[in-house]
């Protein structure tokens, strides 16, 4: 009796869980669900794991916002106060004198006949840029050449001109393998020494003689040609090239007529 009594009264004095339930029944339930079910979260439970998660990746996306506009603040503010100033000061001040100290120093290691030729072909490049794009004649050539240059594109792009690009491969393959030969190696040297002999023998003394012998020999023949006894030898020719001319037609004429009109027949 003194058992139950205490028992009982120790049960009555036990402190109760928010949910109405005492801590006792709440060990047994999740003794329970650890022996038989842990996997199922309890029924009872008014603690949801969506809360917190949800407002960690609010302030996490807050910061984020954050720190993109401050980023974006400040890039604004560099870009404005000290990026385009400085590129403007360099573009204005800074660069014209940096390209005249190269075009000095360019100028003062350059040789006379280097600077000539640069000039030269400066000022041709530049009346050529001018003439292309400040005339009539200009702008219709680049047009007919562009126009050219598709009618080009055209043919190498088309089947035959694909087929010629495999060819020439092709033709350039058997050669280098032709080449590869003994033979095709000492034909090759033996043109080379003759176009050597051949280069030697144009610069020698007795070839410069001979240049002015050919010389002398055109002006003679210009000389000749220019007399009048010429140009009246010649006339002369012409006028009988042109009598036997004629003369062949008259003679073929019949014919041709003849071979015409049984055509028609």
């Amino acid at each position: 009796m003194d058992d139950d009594s205490t028992t009982s009264g120790t049960t009555d004095f036990l402190p109760l869980h928010p949910s109405g339930h005492s801590f006792n029944s709440l060990d047994d339930e999740a003794g329970c669900h650890e022996a038989g079910n842990d996997d199922k979260p309890s029924e009872g439970s008014s603690f949801s794991s969506s809360g917190p998660s949800s407002s960690f990746a609010n302030i996490k996306n807050a910061t984020i916002n954050a720190t993109t506009n401050a980023l974006l603040t400040a890039g604004t503010a560099t870009s404005n106060y000290i990026l385009q100033p400085t590129a403007a000061v360099v573009a204005r001040d800074v660069l014209p004198e940096l390209f005249k100290l190269i075009y000095s120093y360019l100028k003062e290691v350059t040789p006379q006949r280097g600077r000539d030729i640069a000039r030269i072909f400066g000022s041709g490049g530049k009346n050529l840029v001018h003439l292309l794009s400040e005339t009539d004649a200009g702008s219709s050539f680049l047009a007919e050449t562009k126009e050219a240059g598709d009618y080009l594109l055209d043919l190498l792009t088309s089947p035959t001109g694909r087929q010629l690009v495999i060819d020439l491969a092709a033709a350039a393959v058997k050669t280098a393998e032709a080449m590869a030969t003994p033979e095709a190696r000492d034909s090759v040297r033996a043109w080379v020494l003759s176009l050597t002999r051949l280069t030697s023998l144009l610069g020698s003394p007795l070839a410069h003689t001979f240049y002015e012998g050919c010389g002398s020999a055109a002006l003679g023949a210009a000389a000749l040609l220019a007399d009048g006894r010429s140009v009246l030898g010649a006339a002369e020719v012409v006028a009988n090239v042109c009598h036997a001319l004629e003369v062949e037609e008259n003679t073929r004429r019949p014919s041709a007529r003849a071979g015409l009109g049984g055509r028609e027949r």
